[in-house]
């Protein structure tokens, strides 16, 4: 290679044609060289002579008085001593010889040499001096070679080496000096140069040798030094050198380097990489296939770049564009920059990097082709040392990042993240961080957005994900905005996300409230997967300028962060009546019922029915309006402790838009049996209203009943009505009926309390299903002693058999009856004594008005069973098969329905033998009994069918005795009774005719 360098022409030889103009003699010549003052350029004239002596010798002086002239023979011999200079270049010692064949003029030009070899070698003249080497360099075999060469042809081009030692402050010596750290022409010595001169073009080829090697210092050693300069138009140079890193590990070693310099410039020395540089500084995951190693020399620095690409373990299909700056003491602090990176997930960089994997990076990928970079520093600079990621990124499922962010936003999953990343690679791989962060803004909910929201991984022995982020919420009456910075920390796995933050400066008018501030205060953001929740605690301020107080509180935000629910203590002694005036501007007469106050609390909230409370607690005094309100059910009210809440709007308080929460644990007793608890009562300016848990004992019933129940309390008659709390099991002692929505209600009058209690009725309703109907039982608590009840049930379709069976399979699902064995349609109907069917719940056996009942679950029904109508009474049994209630069908069979029946079906089969010419006698009978048993939901589940029991008494010569006993299933008693008669009956008749006409009798 050749570097360009900006110094003057040196012209050393000049071989030319003659013509006209050339002197005839040469003692012309050396009169035209003394009467120019050395200038040779300027002694000769004419055409093509002077132009080629002024090109050759034009910048050249020589020393008059150092030059000696001799003829011998048609040479013209000039010994050149000290002090002639030649193109900026010292001349120490040398000769000029002319001579003139008539035809050419010729010159043999020596500098440092004592003997000249001339030779003819053809069309080329050549010339040939050996000398001794100047001190100071030492070349191979101690001797100097000087070569001259001339084409006679083209008579343009001069060829010449020698030794010379450049002069202090020429471009050359600059050359020298910016090369060879330290040079100067004294300690250096004797440089091997060459000149090619284009006669021409009037331009010049000035190369040189540094022989040796040289340090640029820190490291760097450069040898094999060659450089060219080009004379014209000004002097460039072109440097050629090895260049040698000798402590840099894990880089290159040894390159070829070029540089192109001149005056007044630094000197950039450019290379190659010969082969990759496999694992650069140790990084086995990157390769640097190709590049370009800039050297910039300065005075006490020198500047090293490489521009080149490379290929990565985890992307080898792709190629990345690399540079690397060299800096530091010995040029061992390395930096390596990594641009255009492929898309790749950063779970396959990090197993890269230590052989492991991280569920917090799993995910988290490259947007795209080109966004991201790298840098692997090994010393602490611009960058971090170890390795640095930049860029945009998205994360997918899969990843901790992901799963967070999903629990924070699950529709901001997507967002594209700006990425950080880095790795200590040069000491512990495994201890890594990585940002990602969203700088835009974006929405939680409407009250709630957040600028700047990030994630923060750091990798060690254990992973820990922080999420930071700048909230801005406005709650809602609120002048402006609250801003905090909150940071928590995510768990791998969790389904919760907590972030805290503490506010940075007292918030004025909270909530539109000139007389309260906040002070100080925590907050606490928590996000699931379905619901996010935000709280403050702290310290505020209530100014009410005749008097303060600074309170601890708490607060929670609701319905999209707009709106809250502030609550604190208050420290000062302010009773309820006092602090609602302050924050009412008006009195409210009633509130003096509670200034009997323990403590006084304060909450604010603006959802819903924005309101202010003042919250307090008590023993309510006996004298007060209150009291008397709750006197007037129950002469034993007893000492009450209560919690007061007193409701005031946000907007303007009036003397009617205010209400009063009062509630008390201790029991209002009603009855022995009969108690309130945990009673509510509102008041307002011009109601008392009064919901409480209201207990019931009833007798023969297993557990407490609790109705939650409410009412207005009036001036005279007054009542609560309410639900069931739960459900009522085994009612009355029948297991297996368990009631929900079991209501309540219960009356109150002032002239019922003389008799111990205020109660005047106490009614009982639910609904139940049997079967396919529906069932609507309402009743009552008897009066005057409240515990034994009677319950009455409406139906809202026939009641059929089947009803009772499907009842028992609901119950019994392991056993049940098969409904193919009960017959459809087979309807139950009101008794001759009812107007409808009787079912019913009581507590104990009884009568309610026109009713007379049994204890527990009972059905009477009159049923139609072999074509005759029975009155039957289905009650609860309890069999092995289950604890519940299992149906039992009570038959209450009417004897002489059966025997006239019975007589009917004779009397046709009497008919029908006369007709037939058969004698036909009076047979005398009685039916002395008729059972029908063992009918239950248990039997039939089992395959047992309800047992038939007569008993007959034949008069036949005397008195004789027939029973019989038989089951019939439940399609045969829903049959007629000629079926029935024909089947089971007839044979005991037609026995008795035979033994008549026999004579058996």
């Amino acid at each position: 290679m050749r570097a360009q360098f900006s110094f003057g022409i040196l012209i050393l030889l000049i071989t030319l044609a003659t013509s006209s103009a050339v002197p005839k003699n040469l003692q012309q010549l050396q009169q035209a060289i003394q009467n120019a003052n050395g200038k040779i350029g300027a002694t000769i004239v004419g055409q093509p002579m002077s132009q080629a002596f002024s090109k050759a010798f034009g910048n050249t002086t020589l020393n008059l008085g150092a030059l000696k002239f001799s003829t011998v023979g048609n040479t013209l011999k000039i010994h050149v001593g000290q002090g002639s200079v030649w193109n900026h270049i010292e001349i120490v010692d040398g000769f000029l010889h002319f001579w003139f064949d008539g035809t050419v003029l010729q010159a043999e030009i020596g500098l440092n040499t004592t003997v000249a070899k001339v030779g003819n070698f053809g069309k080329v003249w050549g010339f040939y001096a050996a000398g001794n080497s100047p001190d100071g360099v030492n070349f191979s075999g101690g001797h100097s070679q000087v070569m001259f060469g001339l084409s006679y042809v083209h008579q343009k081009d001069v060829y010449f080496s020698a030794d010379v030692n450049f002069k202090t402050g020429s471009v050359f010596d600059e050359a020298s000096r910016a090369i060879v750290k330290g040079y100067s022409a004294a300690s250096l010595g004797v440089f091997r140069f060459a000149l090619m001169q284009d006669l021409a073009l009037g331009s010049g080829q000035f190369d040189w040798h540094i022989p040796g090697n040289y340090s640029l210092g820190h490291g760097i050693i450069i040898e094999n030094i060659e450089l060219a300069a080009s004379l014209e138009p000004e002097v460039s140079i072109q440097i050629d050198c090895d260049v040698f890193f000798t402590k840099l590990q894990h880089g290159p070693q040894s390159l070829h380097a070029t540089a192109a310099w001149s005056h007044g410039s630094p000197l950039v020395l450019t290379t190659t990489l010969n082969n990759p540089w496999v694992a650069p500084l140790g990084v086995h995951w990157l390769t640097v296939t190709t590049g370009t190693i800039i050297i910039t020399v300065g005075e006490e620095q020198h500047s090293i770049k490489l521009d080149g690409s490379g290929v990565l373990d985890w992307a080898k299909s792709d190629t990345v564009t690399v540079s690397a700056l060299f800096g530091g003491d010995s040029y061992t602090d390395v930096m390596i920059s990594v641009t255009n990176l492929p898309v790749f997930g950063f779970n396959d960089a990090y197993k890269s990097l230590s052989g492991k994997s991280s569920k917090a990076l799993i995910g988290i990928n490259t947007k795209s082709q080109g966004i991201l970079s790298f840098s692997i520093s090994n010393f602490d600079g611009s960058v971090p040392k170890g390795l640095t990621i930049e860029g945009v990124a998205t994360v997918e499922k899969g990843g901790d990042i992901y799963h967070a962010r999903h629990i924070i936003d699950k529709d901001g999953i997507t967002s594209v993240y700006d990425l950080n990343f880095f790795s200590p690679i040069f000491d512990d791989p495994a201890h890594i961080t990585l940002d990602l962060t969203i700088s835009n803004p974006w929405i939680v909910n409407q009250g709630l957005s957040v600028t700047n929201f990030a994630f923060h991984v750091q990798i060690n022995t254990e992973t820990t994900i922080t999420i930071t982020g700048d909230f801005s919420w406005l709650p809602k009456n609120n002048p402006n905005y609250v801003t905090f910075e909150a940071t928590g920390t995510f768990t791998s796995g969790a389904d919760t996300v907590a972030l805290n933050a503490d506010l940075t400066s007292v918030w004025p008018d909270a909530f539109g409230r000139k007389y309260l501030s906040i002070q100080t205060g925590s907050f606490s953001l928590n996000f699931s997967p379905t619901s996010v929740a935000l709280s403050l605690s702290g310290q505020a301020l209530f100014d009410f300028g005749d008097s303060k107080d600074n309170v601890q509180f708490s607060l929670d935000a609701s319905d999209n962060f707009q709106d809250i629910t502030f609550s604190c203590q208050f420290t000062e002694k302010w009773s309820v009546s006092d602090i609602v005036a302050k924050i009412a501007g008006i009195p409210i007469k009633k509130l003096s019922d509670f200034d009997n106050t323990v403590h006084v609390g304060f909450t604010l909230q603006t959802g819903g029915a924005a309101s202010i409370a003042i919250t307090s607690s008590g023993t309510l005094v006996k004298t007060s309006e209150t009291y008397k309100m709750l006197s007037k059910i129950s002469d034993q009210v007893g000492t009450i402790t209560w919690q007061l809440a007193v409701n005031l709007p946000l907007s303007v308080v009036n003397a009617e838009n205010w209400s009063v929460s009062l509630t008390f644990a201790d029991e209002i007793k009603l009855r022995k049996n009969l108690w309130f608890e945990n009673t509510q009562l509102s008041i307002d300016h011009q109601s008392f209203t009064l919901a409480a848990e209201f207990k019931a004992q009833l007798k023969n019933n297993p557990d407490l009943l609790t109705f939650k129940v409410s009412g207005d309390i009036g001036p005279t008659q007054y009542g609560f009505k309410g639900e069931m709390d739960g459900t009522w099991t085994d009612v009355f002692g029948v297991r297996g009926f368990d009631l929900a929505d079991v209501l309540a209600q219960v009356e109150f009058s002032p002239a019922a309390c003389s008799d111990g209690t205020c109660i005047s009725q106490f009614d009982l309703g639910f609904t139940t299903e049997l079967g396919l109907s529906k069932i609507i039982f309402a009743g009552g608590v008897g009066y005057p002693a409240l515990e034994n009840s009677f319950l009455i049930g409406e139906y809202t379709r026939e009641i059929e058999i089947s009803d009772l069976c499907m009842q028992w399979n609901k119950m019994v699902p392991h056993k049940t009856i098969k409904m193919d064995t009960v017959p459809k349609h087979w309807v139950l109907s009101p008794t001759k004594h009812e107007d409808k069917v009787m079912v019913t719940i009581a507590a104990e056996a009884g009568s309610f008005g026109p009713y007379t009942y049994e204890q527990g679950f009972r059905i009477i029904f009159d049923l139609e069973i072999i074509g005759l109508h029975i009155d039957i009474d289905v009650g609860c049994s309890f069999s092995d098969y289950t604890p519940d209630c299992s149906f039992h069908w009570d038959v209450h069979m009417d004897r002489e329905k059966v025997q006239n029946a019975i007589n009917q079906e004779l009397a046709l089969m009497d008919m029908r033998r006369m007709e037939a010419g058969l004698p036909a006698p009076e047979i005398k009978w009685n039916l002395n009994e008729v059972s029908l048993t063992e009918w239950s939901a248990d039997n039939l589940a089992n395959g047992i069918n309800p047992k038939w029991h007569f008993d007959f008494t034949i008069h036949i010569f005397g008195h004789h005795k027939k029973t019989l006993s038989f089951k019939t299933p439940l399609t045969i008693l829903h049959g007629d009774f000629k079926q029935f008669f024909k089947q089971y009956i007839k044979h005991v008749f037609d026995d008795a005719r035979e033994t008549l006409l026999a004579g058996e009798y």
